[in-house]
């Protein structure tokens, strides 16, 4: 029964305790961290508006800032730590693939470190990939984050790319990028222009 509540809370992956204790234990501080803070605030929130009537408006702010603390910690976590699962059980149960290209997506973000002069802004730049692929006679989309801007303008829509697919998952993927740059014969080592930061991706293929 426990093991089948897990995989349920998981969204039907099966349970791997290990690997799970892994992924557990590099959000646990953080973790911690953000709801004990959480825990601080609604603390003396509760106090101030149990103890001093003339404090009210301060303390039902520090009680909801508490409270928000609180939710957001366990709601990113969660988050953080099934898509470190999922990625996880990737390398360990997934198996090679062809997608076909559909999509490719650049967001940028301005970071103004001066007011004045828009040359020493930092462009926070997000790249990702949009593909479509055949898994068991079925038609699958899939996307995936890259940190590498000459991968990134290598692709073209329509070339196919090797992916990983999750077995008895398809819809978890992930691009092979490392096996993608042998094959568009890119360096591993590439650096971003003046100014642009490529976000990287939460989890890099080795």
């Amino acid at each position: 029964m426990p093991v089948y509540l897990a995989s349920r809370i998981l969204g039907g992956l099966p349970w791997h305790w290990p690997t799970m204790r892994e992924v557990i234990g590099k959000h646990l501080s953080i973790f911690l961290l953000i709801l004990f803070m959480g825990l601080l605030f609604s603390t003396i929130g509760g106090l101030c508006i149990w103890l001093a009537a003339d404090s009210l408006i301060f303390g039902m702010l520090f009680l909801l800032a508490g409270l928000a603390m609180i939710g957001f910690s366990c709601v990113s976590t969660y988050s953080s730590c099934l898509y470190y699962y999922q990625q996880s059980l990737l390398k360990q149960y997934g198996r090679s693939s062809e997608a076909v290209v559909t999509n490719k997506i650049r967001d940028e973000f301005r970071d103004k470190n001066n007011p004045n002069d828009d040359e020493d802004d930092i462009i926070e730049t997000n790249l990702s990939i949009q593909y479509r692929f055949k898994q068991l006679g079925k038609t699958y989309e899939g996307e995936s984050c890259l940190s590498d801007l000459a991968l990134f303008d290598a692709i073209e829509i329509g070339m196919q790319v090797p992916i990983i697919v999750m077995k008895d998952h398809p819809t978890i993927t992930r691009l092979q990028t490392k096996k993608l740059k042998n094959l568009l014969k890119i360096s591993g080592n590439t650096t971003s222009p003046k100014n642009v930061s490529i976000s990287e991706s939460l989890m890099e293929e080795r």
